[in-house]
């Protein structure tokens, strides 16, 4: 939501001298990208703060807690110190004029949604005893600042451990996809830089009426600066003793002539491409007050050497223009990030933010009759894996759940993935030329999260498969809420560590006989629940014209998955036959002679079996799968 603002920007609001001096009122809020609570109290309250933007200005700080949230991550240091100042342990919680105590007009702290416009009424008719007259420009490159403040005091002041503090801040940032968990994408007024620090500067606490002290700063601007059209700087006057916030004023954004910000990426094939030469085109909107006629693109592949590309046009302010970038040609398997900015608008030396994109390029095809994966290995994704999540946390391996061992599953974090939150992890791609239908099988532990009404949330995973990389799917199993869990539901976030939490799950991959190329995914779309668990996924697939099952060969196989202990049922039409059981890469790892014709009733044991798939034959002929999960 577009803000409105009753003030021009680039407008300096002064505070006039007289013998007392009207009091623009500041509120501090401390907010998080991933707070539940924040989300549901931050619309009503930026609204009533657009309301009386004569009367009240807004200072946002993004802490680190409960969960993610890049602002921060940006800026920690100030921002946790102003949190310690007032000792804020929980978000959301906003003040009004610094106090820290009062709970009624005319100053306020506590929750956002318990401001309301008579307590900024009550505030704004107290008087202050200083003026603030601040402003700002920007370098013609856009990569500093400079501002001027001037304190003026209406009249004799004594206060002791008087500080002026201020702030750089961004009017609005907008994100396409909710940075945190709790899916806001739109944040107001938030604190990107204090100055000089976050202490302020010591102001003198005698001043005679008219007494004036001007304070200039030329700074670089932070390179982590969404949009600098959004930048204004807010300044406040504070006592240090009781944190009351004696005056503040503001130097709304000014306006930049050249400016453009890329705002989408797409390519010419889906996200997930076979192909490894690509096309991408970028959306640029003109952000400035002139027209853009000219640009350079420069853009990068995985942080790599810039390459550049020129653009014209004559894009109106505030309109929108799709430019195609030369293709990308070899890019290698894998998830490729794809990096732009804008260079020389119109000729000036201004340059934007960076935008990045990720494509995700398909390897090389392996035999799909065969395959396991424990998650017993550190990193993640492994080779020709493809993790696309929308953003953190999404899918990633988990060293401390599993089963069996070693320790290792992989990890839906449905705990921290707000509402509709959707994530995709996709297997190698697998070949099943001259192979039947596969089979795919794995575990998984889920657990809802508990409601106090006793219900739990419907957090869904699927698996889906695709023969056209990736341009079709289709469905081949979906579980979600009380029938995906394995255990109860609960308030605390999850980890499946134990192998009672795990349930086998097994899945025919119809259609896939014979088929080149067929990409597997699991698909995770949140409901904001509780955590869940993937181990020991297997896939096979038997060969066309092999009946696995003949006359004299294996005809029972039970328990399969095996434990410990297998026992087979053979049909031998010979005295003597051998029994060989080789491991998916067709290594023999086990030998047994078979004495005596007819049935036989074998028992094996394999505690000492890897877990993973195993292929079992009588005398060199048809195949019998096994697998082994401990």
């Amino acid at each position: 939501m577009k803000k409105i603002f009753t003030l021009a920007a680039g407008l300096s609001l002064t505070i006039g001298l007289m013998a007392q001096t009207q009091r623009l009122s500041l509120t501090e809020e401390f907010t998080n990208a991933s707070c539940g609570p924040c989300a549901g109290q931050n619309p009503a309250f930026n609204a009533l703060i657009s309301a009386n933007s004569t009367k009240l200005i807004a200072l946002k700080y993004q802490v680190n807690f409960p969960g993610v949230d890049p602002m921060n991550a940006q800026n920690p240091t100030e921002v946790n110190t102003r949190r310690t100042y007032y000792g804020v342990n929980g978000v959301p919680f906003a003040n009004l004029n610094g106090d820290t105590s009062a709970l009624t007009a005319p100053n306020y702290t506590g929750a956002p949604a318990n401001f309301n416009q008579d307590i900024i009424d009550s505030a704004y008719a107290v008087p202050s005893s200083f003026g603030i007259n601040i402003s700002h420009t920007l370098s013609s490159d856009i990569d500093s600042i400079f501002i001027t403040c001037t304190i003026t005091a209406s009249q004799a002041v004594n206060l002791p451990a008087l500080s002026l503090r201020m702030a750089i801040t961004e009017r609005e940032i907008v994100f396409s996809a909710a940075p945190g968990s709790n899916g806001e994408t739109e944040f107001s007024d938030v604190m990107r830089k204090m100055v000089p620090n976050a202490t302020g500067v010591t102001l003198p606490a005698v001043w005679t009426q008219g007494q004036d002290t001007t304070f200039t700063y030329a700074l670089a601007l932070p390179t982590y600066i969404y949009n600098p059209t959004q930048i204004a700087v807010v300044a406040f006057i504070q006592e240090n003793v009781n944190k009351t916030v004696q005056q503040a004023g503001i130097s709304l954004p000014v306006a930049i002539a050249n400016y453009a910000a890329i705002t989408g990426a797409t390519f010419s094939q889906n996200i997930v491409s076979c192909n490894a030469s690509v096309t991408p085109s970028i959306t640029i909107k003109n952000e400035g007050s002139a027209p853009l006629t000219s640009a350079t693109v420069s853009y990068t592949i995985d942080g790599g050497a810039a390459q550049t590309a020129p653009f014209t046009g004559n894009v109106a302010p505030g309109g929108v223009t799709n430019f195609s970038i030369p293709t990308l040609n070899s890019l290698n398997p894998g998830q490729r990030n794809v990096a732009y900015r804008l260079l020389n608008l119109n000729g000036s030396p201004t340059s934007t933010t960076v935008y990045t994109q990720a494509i995700y390029i398909v390897g090389t095809a392996q035999p799909g009759n065969a395959y396991a994966e424990t998650f017993g290995t550190a990193t993640f994704p492994y080779t020709n894996w493809l993790n696309i999540n929308d953003d953190t946390p999404g899918f990633t391996r988990n060293a401390t759940a599993g089963f069996g061992s070693p320790k290792g599953a992989l990890k839906m974090d449905f705990y921290n993935s707000p509402e509709g939150k959707v994530d995709r992890v996709i297997l190698p791609p697998f070949s099943f030329s001259n192979y039947l239908d596969a089979t795919l099988t794995f575990k998984v532990a889920a657990k809802g999260y508990l409601f106090s009404d006793g219900s739990q949330t419907n957090d869904t995973l699927i698996v889906r498969y695709s023969s056209d990389c990736g341009a079709t799917w289709s469905q081949a199993w979906l579980k979600s809420g009380a029938d995906l869990s394995t255990v109860a539901a609960a308030t605390a976030s999850y980890t499946a560590s134990a192998d009672a939490d795990y349930r086998d799950e097994s899945v025919t991959l119809a259609g896939t006989a014979n088929k080149s190329q067929i990409l597997i995914m699991f698909e995770a779309r949140s409901n904001y629940g509780n955590n869940a668990y993937i181990d020991n996924i297997n896939i096979s697939a038997s060969q066309v014209g092999i009946n696995e099952i003949a006359d004299d060969q294996i005809s029972s196989l039970y328990p399969n998955p095996a434990n410990n202990l297998v026992s087979l049922v053979l049909n031998n039409s010979s005295n003597q036959s051998r029994l060989d059981i080789f491991d998916a890469v067709g290594k023999s790892v086990y030998t047994q002679n078979i004495i005596g014709k007819g049935k036989q009733n074998i028992n094996i044991a394999t505690e000492n079996f890897n877990n993973g798939v195993y292929f079992m034959r009588i005398n060199g002929g048809a195949a019998k799968k096994l697998i082994i999960q401990h």
